[in-house]
Order: structure tokens, then sequence, then C-alpha cells
């Protein structure tokens, strides 16, 4: 993911756990469930084999929009 565009990250609790999505593809999974409120927190990272120096890597993220939705 090149962290210099734009992404839609998301989040989507159910009872048997959380599945999360970027740009509307399901990236991964937890079975963990979630009982309490919770919070969404992003962070980059540099990871394996997608290293492109120093001088290239973001050290600031805009975030244009963080919606909270309820379904059902």
């Amino acid at each position: 993911m090149d962290a210099t565009q734009p992404h839609a990250h998301g989040c989507e609790w159910y009872r048997s756990g959380v599945r999360i999505t970027v740009d509307g593809v399901w990236v991964h999974r937890t079975a963990q469930a979630l009982t309490y409120p919770v919070q969404l927190m992003l962070a980059l990272f540099e990871l394996p084999g997608g290293w492109r120096g120093g001088e290239d890597l973001p050290t600031t993220a805009t975030i244009h929009e963080a919606r909270p939705r309820a379904d059902g």
C-alpha cells in the first residue's frame, strides 16, 4: 500500500470478532469478541521489502474523514 496516497480504512465489529478493510478489501479478521467501547487508531509502518529510503518516508498523515457507522 502506498501511504502517500489516500486510502479508506474500515473496521466492522461483530459478536464473533472484527473484520478490517482497506479500500473495501478485507485484509484481516480477528476472532476476539469485543463487548466494550473501542477506538480506531491508525499507524504507518514500513514492511519488509517495502523500504524506500528515509527521504521518501511520510512523516505525517492526514485523516480526511472518519465516520462511525451503526448497522442494524
